[in-house]
């Protein structure tokens, strides 16, 4: 930065400037922005946020003689000794019908300034309206000045100035409170779900047609309040689990607010459907959550498709809904619905009853087995297997590891088919006598 002067020196008598705006200048002595050194100079209708001067006239400094400052706007600026907004070098120069926007902390009933217009030369009395009532007083190069009582809305301020018998008028814009509210959101993924904030004031007025930028994971929106004050946008984040960062910057009349939700996507309703291998008889099963991660409770219809064919179940109390499969066995795929969420399976099933086809020497007699066991996989015991051999049926109990034993004696040589049954569970198999 320079010595003097962030931005423009003016050096040229009855110069006129307006209609500019100074963002974010610095000068390493003083003026921050525009330093004015010529006679009858008119500097109106600007705008200066964030300039900086280390010494004085945080914006402007103003050397030459009878200059008019008017209908400027001065927003966060600083200077380290002097004149946060504006330093007069010269007692005839003016400042009028400017103002200065006050940035204050959340729920803060007492407000203090630093100074904004210093004149070098002379301390004017100044008098402080609010709505028409005097609430403070001091001189023009004060330090500070404080404002207390303040309800948490905005406050216009009105800085009156007597100089040389004449009153000089500016304003205080003291910044209201904003408010963002939002909930947490829990939903599955592309279901449509839209996050909702609202912006309002302390008294829960909204505050419309503001600009909100939202951050989510590396995703940045921006998106204008309603005439309702709310603002939304729709989610098509990924399953997972994410912060949402909405941010309100503030205006001249607001200050700025943030609020932070959590954002939780599950992939889908349908859980727990990880059961690819299922025995004759058994269930495939899933359980149904809402998007809060818990069960949907019972009554709740899940439609499941396999094999060309559809059936519709209720879940139960705990939010499971299955279906019993008694299908041939092979691999199938499974289809589950449940609302407008559709998860697919492959599924194997397998038999309960097995036997194994044989081939042996020509003997007195000979021993065909089946074994049999549960939707679990678990031996059965003590359950009474059919065989089917010759014309003759032999009913047989299983033992402990779920065999069933068959003798059969003084077969000749050949080929013989023996049927195996238990329920609606039948296999085929062959016993070959060379």
């Amino acid at each position: 930065a320079k010595m003097f002067s962030g931005a423009v020196t003016w050096h040229s008598d009855n110069g006129i400037l307006k209609d500019s705006s100074f963002v974010n200048n610095q000068a390493g002595g003083g003026a921050g922005a525009v330093n004015w050194v010529g006679i009858n100079g008119v500097l109106s209708d600007c705008s200066f946020v964030n300039n900086h001067a280390e010494m004085f006239g945080g914006a402007v400094n103003w050397i030459g003689d009878y200059g008019i400052l008017s209908s400027c706007s001065f927003a966060n600026n600083t200077a380290n000794k002097y004149g946060n907004g504006i330093y007069l070098e010269t007692n005839t120069a003016n400042v009028s019908d400017c103002s200065f926007s006050i940035y204050r902390p959340k729920n803060t009933a007492v407000v203090t300034i630093n100074n904004l217009i210093y004149y070098k030369d002379s301390n004017y009395s100044v008098n402080y309206y609010e709505n028409g009532n005097l609430i403070n007083h001091g001189h023009i190069n004060d330090d500070n000045v404080s404002f207390y009582n303040l309800d948490n809305g905005k406050h216009n301020i009105q800085i009156i100035y007597n100089k040389e018998g004449k009153n000089f008028t500016n304003y205080i814009n003291i910044t209201g409170d904003s408010y963002l509210n939002a909930s947490n959101v829990y939903m599955f993924y592309n279901d449509g779900t839209k996050y909702t904030l609202k912006l309002t004031d302390h008294k829960g007025n909204p505050l419309i047609n503001q600009n909100v930028q939202i951050t989510i994971a590396n995703a940045k929106y921006n998106i204008k309040t309603d005439s309702l004050g709310y603002a939304t946008l729709v989610l098509k984040q990924k399953a997972g689990k994410y912060n949402i960062i909405a941010k309100f910057d503030g205006n001249s009349d607001y200050n700025p607010s943030n609020v932070v939700s959590t954002l939780n996507i599950l992939d889908s309703p349908i859980t727990k459907n990880k059961n690819p291998k299922i025995y004759f008889g058994g269930r495939f099963k899933v359980q149904i959550i809402n998007a809060n991660g818990k069960h949907v409770g019972a009554g709740k219809l899940v439609k499941f498709t396999i094999a060309g064919k559809t059936y519709i179940q209720k879940t139960d109390k705990n939010g499971y809904a299955s279906l019993k499969i008694k299908l041939k066995p092979k691999t199938y795929t499974i289809s589950t619905k449940y609302a407008n969420f559709i998860k697919k399976n492959r599924i194997t099933v397998k038999p309960v009853l097995t036997a194994k086809s044989i081939v042996k020497k020509k003997a007195k007699s000979i021993k065909f087995y089946a074994k049999l066991v549960n939707t679990k996989g678990k031996p059965q015991a003590k359950k009474m297997v059919r065989f089917k051999f010759r014309g003759k049926t032999f009913k047989i109990k299983t033992n402990k590891k779920g065999i069933a034993k068959l003798k059969i004696k003084n077969l000749k040589k050949g080929k013989y088919k023996i049927y195996t049954q238990y329920g609606k569970s039948k296999i085929k198999n062959t016993i070959k006598i060379k």
